[in-house]
């Protein structure tokens, strides 16, 4: 079993590359399914964009859910108020432990998003294909490895997962961002 520090930083590395890969086809769906060479400087913004996202949104999620458990424990202690478990040692590290998840999750977001969109930038010719092979071949194992995790159907999470990259990239090209 896993400490919570490394559940929380597996949460904070699953979230990072699940949303840097979605972000990146959203945003380059156009230039994947059009087949065009993705521009290096456009793939690393792509990628930027993807990381930097998620750090506001799962600063707040993470934070919520840090200083929700401290104020659960506290009825739990039959304390008055929260108030003194909320600002005591535990209270103060809540939004570092959740900088910290944000900022892991950034660079996982990043990550996922320039290895999926590397195959873009690298391959003049069928560039496009092989991002959306990389970006679903990624998805596909994350998914089989969250469902041998948690009990699920491995060949069900990880033909979903990589549908949803097919989506998501379908949505970038509707969308037509780049």
């Amino acid at each position: 079993m896993l400490s919570r520090r490394h559940e929380d930083d597996l949460f904070a590395t699953l979230i990072g590359l699940v949303d840097g890969i979605a972000t990146a086809l959203v945003l380059a769906g156009a230039q994947i399914l059009d087949g065009r060479m993705l521009p290096a400087m456009l793939a690393l913004r792509i990628a930027a964009i993807a990381g930097a996202g998620s750090v506001l949104p799962l600063w707040v999620a993470e934070f919520s859910r840090l200083r929700g458990e401290l104020t659960h424990a506290a009825r739990e202690l039959n304390l008055r108020t929260p108030a003194r478990l909320v600002r005591g040692a535990l209270g103060r590290k809540a939004p570092w432990d959740a900088l910290r998840s944000a900022l892991l999750a950034a660079l996982s977001g990043f990550i996922g998003a320039w290895i999926c969109l590397l195959p873009g930038v690298l391959l003049r010719a069928h560039g496009g294909m092989a991002t959306l092979i990389v970006a679903n071949l990624g998805l596909f194992a994350i998914g089989w490895w969250l469902a041998q995790r948690l009990g699920g159907r491995r060949g069900i999470w990880a033909i979903a997962m990589a549908i949803g990259a097919d989506g998501v990239t379908v949505i970038g090209l509707l969308l037509h961002v780049t």
